[in-house]
């Protein structure tokens, strides 16, 4: 497992997360953890332009969620999910290559659940 970090300005997280994406996204799956559903939709209506993704948040309709969420799990090649933390556990996501935190977790156990989601197989 290799763990890179960028250290940005709020300003340029967006900018941040697209150079992160044109390096990995052609290698596997990709999931991008943030804080908000607003961060969600907000980068869903950005990445979406560029790569195909989906969004997950909690408040979310569940048939949209399964939805989104089977689309994941079924793409056999690269694929980008956004969401937030409702996916860090309870959720079986499998062969994940590479998680991507766009907002960091408020706590150490999130983080170690949030990027423990590239160890399933």
């Amino acid at each position: 497992m290799t763990i890179d970090a960028f250290i940005t300005r709020p300003q340029d997280k967006t900018s941040a997360l697209f150079f992160i994406l044109d390096k990995i996204a052609t290698k596997g799956k990709v999931i991008v953890f943030v804080s908000t559903r607003y961060h969600v939709d907000y980068l869903i209506a950005l990445v979406g332009k560029t790569y195909d993704c989906d969004g997950i948040y909690g408040k979310m309709d569940m048939d949209m969620r399964t939805n989104a969420l089977d689309k994941f799990r079924r793409n056999k090649g690269r694929a980008i999910l956004i969401v937030t933390d409702v996916a860090a556990r309870g959720l079986d996501i499998p062969s994940v290559q590479f998680v991507v935190h766009y907002d960091y977790p408020t706590n150490q156990k999130t983080f170690v659940h949030r990027s423990g989601r590239t160890a399933r197989k």
